[in-house]
């Protein structure tokens, strides 16, 4: 399937995914309350921080995967490792169930600051999200064979529909039925339950039979594991920086805040994450189709694709990020129309929306080491950050709260871009920084922003929220426009449509 085929739909999901679920937010905030939200976003770190027990098995299931289909591997050998790395992630799953329920009392009674809410519910609570993280984490395995597989489309119309399932099927139960925080996890289970058997599914369609056998079917081996084992830790090992970078500071302010400020806090963060939105689907795409031109040996279409994702890549989060950090008052109003929302949760969007878009550019390196298959540079990378920043997290966090934890990833973000990234492009591909610094990356920002300062310094007062509305939506189309003139790539695609155009009409 091609690749832009691939890419839109990958697009469309995230977008609508994340769209969705930040949209409806303030019908969470109205109806359950800021501190049962509160809980919500302690799932969400408490998600995130499980996430280090993956040890690098499902980005290396989608390379071993992407590896198969471009002819690197026989079928029983693919097969064999699937089975192999099913079995572990079984083991694993059951773990982190077990680990949630037993320590559930204990966060829920010691950990977190509780108002209304009592100690036997929200321990029950904690109890169903250890049984979903447990599902949703199994299930990578089976996201990382389809993806793999480079079957984007199907996967991103199954990520829509769960997420409909997730975020707004849900709306009627907590308005018109039960708002408490049991109804709501004890219904995402169910979701969970059902998202995890259909991945199954489909991908047990997508996996090879070795003659008439389903991939299940047969021996389990260590070997495969072993083989894969240097690269599977070096994703381990940047997944645990990774996680203590970006999740550190929500677990020290989930034990200084109360529940309520907490829920505040969780949603800044979440409306932030949507530039992260950017990055997700373009990475997903590229990863698998990346390793594909490493392994077919071509050079020239790695760096291409390479660099037109990058510039699609900073056109969009440079908009989204700015138009974010500038106007984060503005539309927290229009958004949710409540002004304690807006006192509590304004700086911190704005700051961690920045750093989410410096971030959608800084992780292209990434892609490129894990399409090579040498994550020695990121390893290394991630060492010097985790060593130099975590102090500096936990000291901003004690220290500042919530606007100090956000100043610092904004700032570890713009490190990361300007001091270490130069030195990952110099080891795989020498004399790509120059071009990639300005007209892929740079050039695009800089426009975005300096046109968002402008476009920041007018005074709006306008005490109509639709009206506001339209004036945002209008300046953050004025910002896109401006990031799109401003890419090389996206010229040389005009002019040659133009041109084709041009010759069609002269025929």
């Amino acid at each position: 399937m091609p690749i832009k085929k691939n890419l839109v739909a990958s697009y469309a999901n995230q977008l609508y995914s994340s769209l969705i679920g930040i949209l409806i937010l303030p019908i969470y905030i109205d109806h359950m309350g800021a501190e049962a939200y509160g809980l919500v976003g302690f799932f969400t770190m408490l998600t995130a921080w499980f996430t280090l027990l993956d040890m690098g098995l499902t980005p290396t299931v989608m390379r071993e995967s992407a590896r198969f289909k471009g002819g690197r591997a026989t079928v029983v050998e693919y097969l064999l490792l699937v089975r192999s790395f099913a079995a572990l992630f079984l083991l694993i799953a059951v773990a982190i169930f077990l680990s949630i329920v037993f320590s559930s009392t204990s966060i829920a009674s010691e950990w977190l600051h509780l108002e209304t809410l009592s100690v036997e519910q929200v321990s029950f609570c904690i109890s169903i999200m250890g049984a979903i993280i447990a599902l949703r984490w199994a299930g990578g395995l089976l996201r990382g064979v389809i993806n793999g597989a480079e079957k984007i489309v199907l996967l991103s119309i199954l990520n829509s529909g769960f997420s409909t399932l997730r975020f707004v099927v849900v709306l009627p139960i907590i308005i018109f039925v039960d708002a408490e925080p049991v109804s709501y996890f004890s219904y995402q289970l169910a979701v969970a339950v059902c998202e995890f058997f259909t991945l199954l599914a489909f991908a047990s369609r997508v996996l090879p039979r070795n003659g008439n056998r389903y991939w299940f079917v047969g021996s389990f081996s260590v070997t495969p594991i072993k083989l894969s084992l240097k690269f599977a830790l070096s994703i381990a090992f940047t997944s645990i920086v990774w996680v203590a970078i970006t999740q550190t500071d929500k677990l020290i302010l989930s034990n200084l805040m109360t529940l309520s400020d907490y829920g505040y806090y969780s949603l800044a963060v979440l409306a932030a994450s949507g530039v992260l939105v950017l990055s997700g689907p373009i990475g997903s795409v590229i990863m698998p189709r990346l390793a594909n031109l490493e392994a077919q040996g071509d050079e020239v279409g790695f760096i291409r694709l390479y660099r037109t994702a990058t510039q699609l890549a900073a056109v969009a989060s440079s908009s989204l990020a700015f138009v974010l950090f500038f106007f984060s008052e503005e539309l927290l109003w229009v958004w949710t129309g409540n002004q304690d929302v807006v006192d509590n949760a304004s700086s911190v969007l704005g700051l961690y929306a920045l750093g989410n878009g410096v971030l959608v550019v800084a992780a292209f390196p990434y892609y490129m080491q894990f399409a090579k298959g040498d994550m020695k540079m990121h390893v290394y990378g991630n060492i010097l950050f985790l060593i130099v920043l975590l102090p500096l997290i936990i000291w901003a966090a004690q220290s500042y709260g919530a606007v100090g934890a956000a100043a610092v990833w904004l700032g570890s973000n713009l490190a990361l871009f300007m001091f270490w990234l130069p030195w990952v492009h110099r080891r795989f591909i020498r004399g790509l920084n120059r071009i990639w610094y300005s007209s892929d990356t740079t050039i695009i920002f800089s426009a975005a922003g300096f046109f968002s300062l402008i476009m920041a310094s007018l005074d709006l007062q306008i005490v109509n929220r639709f009206k506001m509305l339209a004036v945002l939506v209008a300046i953050g189309c004025l910002v896109l426009i401006l990031a799109v003139a401003s890419s090389s790539k996206a010229r040389e695609y005009l002019i040659a449509r133009v041109n084709k155009s041009r010759l069609e009409h002269a025929k």
